[in-house]
């Protein structure tokens, strides 16, 4: 649960069948606004893998709104799937 003082806000996706050279791309947004945004190229095939981004908490800590987490597994410029997570702070 994300509270206004949490540490931190990050997001992992978990994904199989990666080969080399595929990207995982990971986002973090908040109305609109692009937090963080990191990309990560498979090295090796691997049967399963995950990763993760985040962010520390901002001074004054985190803002009310809607926060929407994004991966994209990209194969030769190929979409192969993407999960999309939200989350509210009232």
């Amino acid at each position: 649960m994300l509270t206004a003082s949490s540490p931190a806000l990050v997001f992992w996706a978990y994904a199989f069948g990666g080969r080399a050279g595929d990207l995982l791309r990971i986002a973090i947004t908040r109305g609109g606004e692009t937090l963080v945004e990191n990309d990560f190229v498979l090295e090796r095939d691997q049967a399963q893998f995950f990763r993760a981004t985040g962010r520390r908490t901002p001074a004054g800590g985190w803002l009310p709104g809607t926060y929407t987490a994004t991966a994209s597994l990209v194969r030769d410029g190929t979409s192969l799937g993407t999960l999309t997570g939200t989350l509210t702070l009232n």
